[in-house]
């Protein structure tokens, strides 16, 4: 997975002094294949490497759409807050929109 002779792989894991790109291959691999197995819900098969990098991608895809998820529910949490705020000291509420990405806006 890593280009690396298994050699490199092992003076890694033995603490040996290796060149700081091994080390970033060596580490950025580790992180893409714990990533991988933490998000999917199945092991994918890390002698595919085609494969194995299409996981990565979709592990990448449902990271960034949770982490979507979750700032677009504190944003829809935060103006029911206003809109309750308005309610109760006016005794009636403006209806906010929530803006988009696209400059559209969402109720």
């Amino acid at each position: 997975m890593t280009g690396l002779d298994a050699s490199r792989i092992s003076e890694y894991l033995r603490k040996k002094p290796l060149p700081a790109a091994t080390v970033e291959k060596i580490e950025g691999t580790v992180e893409q294949i714990v990533k991988v197995w933490s998000v999917l819900p199945v092991k994918v098969d890390l002698s595919d490497r085609e494969g194995f990098a299409r996981a990565v991608q979709i592990a990448d895809d449902a990271i960034a759409k949770d982490e979507h998820a979750e700032i677009t529910d504190a944003t829809e949490g935060f103006v029911k807050e206003i809109e309750s705020g308005f309610a109760e000291m006016f005794g009636n509420a403006p209806k906010l929109e929530i803006c988009t990405e696209s400059g559209q806006g969402q109720n």
